[in-house]
């Protein structure tokens, strides 16, 4: 009988769900046999009776238990179905048998020494060595919440904000080592600077366009624009002068009167922005604090752990070999680079072609 278009694939995608399930059991089979566990599941059988009465099937001397089965099913379907049907167990069944004679049959033919696949039973093992002795124990512990207070109260700086405000900034600097006259001619220089900024602060980007043209840069932010500080110059540490002038600015866009002295030499300043202070309150981020606290434990539990076994396992390092090691890989390295690049020319980024300009390359603008 034929089948129709989505019947057949129907039936298509059904053998490719129980393919996959059937080689993630071959690989966890590999897994346990290869680590010397395959009869774990054996003696978890004997307390419930002898092995003969636990054994539904045997596959090549192995047996499959009453146990093994039920675990497979799992709790989830019996809670999703109700019951569970002689189909579904017999389904399963043939999965398991299917997967442990696949399983067989590569450790016959060595496929379980090949180093890739030990690679990545390593890498399992690894993997849930660290989930059992690590990352459990420390997650079913947990974190207080006397834990979290404390630091949130440690850290209270990083949670809270005072009042912060940012300015525009016309610097005019002072050389180190200036005599009085010099640092009178640039007062005076700042002062121009100053009234022609009053006489077009109502002209768009005019504060920009006299920042452009007359302002340096100082020590400890970008030409032009102070960033927010709060009112003790933090996290600048901004002139005290120019802290206190900044503050005294009641609007954005307002420009200081005067002008603003500090020891590398003069400012003409305008606030373009403020903040007011914040603190966030414990309760409100408590849920990040625990995330957060959480990570910070598991790494620094993981470091420990690792650091216990790899003293234990009394580890060597050959230095000598080590180096011998580094030089021929460079070697060879270098021989290949040679070899893709003929007549020794060095290749642009990828393969060969022109290095990559920036992304305003080339504009008039």
């Amino acid at each position: 009988m034929e089948l129709n278009r989505g019947t057949e694939g129907t039936v298509r995608m059904a053998h490719a769900k129980r393919w996959c399930r059937v080689t993630a059991l071959g690989l966890m089979l590999l897994v346990a046999g290869c680590s010397g566990r395959d009869g774990a599941s054996d003696q978890q059988d004997k307390g419930a009776g002898s092995k003969s009465r636990q054994a539904v099937a045997v596959v090549g001397g192995k047996e499959i238990s009453r146990e093994e089965i039920k675990r497979s099913l799992g709790e989830g379907y019996l809670r999703r179905r109700g019951i569970v049907s002689p189909r579904a167990v017999r389904t399963r069944l043939d999965e398991m048998l299917t997967s442990r004679a696949l399983y067989q049959e590569g450790l016959r033919i060595g496929i379980g020494e090949e180093p890739e696949v030990r690679r990545r039973i390593r890498r399992i093992i690894v993997q849930r060595l660290l989930e059992e002795k690590v990352e459990k124990p420390v997650r079913d512990r947990g974190i207080k919440e006397e834990d979290l207070r404390a630091y949130y109260e440690a850290n209270s700086r990083e949670f809270s904000r005072p009042e912060q405000v940012r300015l525009a900034d016309i610097f005019i600097a002072v050389p180190p080592g200036a005599g009085p006259e010099e640092r009178e001619a640039k007062r005076r220089l700042a002062q121009k600077v100053l009234q022609e900024a009053l006489a077009r602060q109502n002209e768009r980007f005019a504060f920009s366009r006299l920042i452009r043209e007359y302002s340096s840069r100082p020590n400890g932010y970008r030409k032009g624009d102070t960033g927010f500080f709060d009112r003790e110059g933090n996290p600048r540490q901004l002139p005290k002068a120019l802290v206190e002038a900044g503050f005294q600015l009641k609007r954005n866009g307002e420009i200081a009167r005067g002008i603003v002295e500090t020891p590398g030499g003069f400012h003409v300043i305008m606030r373009v922005a403020k903040r007011d202070a914040v603190r966030k309150e414990f309760r409100d981020i408590a849920p990040t604090l625990e995330q957060r606290m959480m990570r910070e434990e598991l790494k620094k539990r993981r470091a420990e752990f690792i650091r216990a076994v790899k003293e234990k396992a009394r580890i060597h390092v050959n230095e000598q070999a080590l180096a011998e090691l580094i030089k021929e890989m460079n070697a060879s390295s270098k021989t290949d680079a040679e070899r893709a690049a003929p007549g020794g020319e060095r290749r642009g980024a990828r393969g060969g072609g022109p290095p990559r300009l920036p992304r305003n390359a080339g504009s008039s603008k």
